[in-house]
């Protein structure tokens, strides 16, 4: 193996080029009186790297340090802490060096846009990442996956849509807020009703059309903010919360309203009482109005 050995100093520096234990040339970097700190320092490490060509060094000793040069690695020289092509080595590390004036750290990068390493293996990467094939969760590494509604990929990342929704088969977790105004649940039906229709219990199936002398249960919800039992068959029929409900007849604001007739409500009393209008209107013919469940 070719070694270079170096004496390290900024006013001259002595080297020495050895085959094994053999000598093969001996020499003094001196450097002008009148330069600066950054004249020596380039000076000097032009001088290494013409002596690493020159001789096909393998391995460079500076004092308490070891460099291994590989094809690449002969590039890389240091000088007392200070490196051109700027490398740090130390006894089980390698890190940025000092800038060329000696002043600060020398920012540097691993490989460019056009010249990139292959792959790089470690235990632990530390820093900002622009982007990653995968992400390991539980030791297993999960892609990301775009999913339409009420769909998912399993073992996979839930990501955004272009309209910025995420989709997934089932959250589980604590909501802090929903996006609708009603608590519903499914029901089956004797038939297919429209929002707003006032529900009771009976029928062929487990609700009706609710009419003055029935109890009402419920509203059929258009857009319920939570839904239970989502997976069973029937219509959502909302049970609390404001929801639109079918009236026919004038009403205030604050009155009550009632189940009446064919699951349309009035403001006429009964025992059906549905909740209260938070709207008014004068048109006498049916029309959807907006009111809070008192069911």
């Amino acid at each position: 193996m070719i070694y270079l050995g170096i004496d390290i100093s900024l006013k001259s520096i002595g080297w020495v080029v050895t085959h094994d234990e053999r000598l093969i040339k001996a020499g003094l970097i001196k450097n002008p009186k009148d330069q600066t700190t950054g004249s020596h320092l380039s000076r000097i490490s032009d001088h290494i790297g013409y002596l690493i060509s020159r001789y096909n060094v393998e391995m460079v000793i500076i004092e308490d340090l070891f460099i291994q040069f590989v094809q690449v690695g002969k590039s890389l020289y240091q000088i007392h802490g200070v490196v051109k092509n700027i490398v740090t080595m130390e006894p089980g590390k390698i890190k940025p060096g000092l800038n060329a004036a000696a002043t600060g750290v020398e920012l540097v990068d691993l490989g460019s846009t056009t010249e990139k390493f292959n792959a790089v293996y470690a235990t632990n990467l530390y820093g900002t990442s622009e982007k990653a094939s995968a992400l390991i969760v539980g030791g297993n590494a999960r892609t990301g996956a775009v999913d339409s509604t009420g769909t998912g990929t399993g073992n996979s990342v839930a990501v955004r849509d272009s309209s910025g929704n995420l989709n997934a088969v089932l959250f589980q977790g604590t909501a802090t807020s929903a996006r609708y105004a009603d608590l519903a649940e499914k029901y089956t039906t004797d038939q297919e009703y429209p929002v707003g229709t006032a529900m009771a219990v009976g029928g062929e199936a487990e609700a009706k059309a609710a009419k003055a002398s029935n109890m009402c249960i419920g509203v059929i919800s258009a857009e319920p903010a939570y839904l239970m039992n989502s997976d069973c068959d029937g219509q959502a029929i909302g049970l609390k919360g404001r929801v639109p409900v079918r009236v026919k007849g004038t009403v205030t604001k604050g009155q009550p309203v009632y189940a009446w007739e064919d699951g349309v409500c009035s403001t006429i009393a009964s025992t059906a009482l549905v909740g209260i209008a938070l709207e008014s209107s004068e048109d006498e013919s049916e029309k959807l109005i907006e009111c809070v469940l008192k069911v």
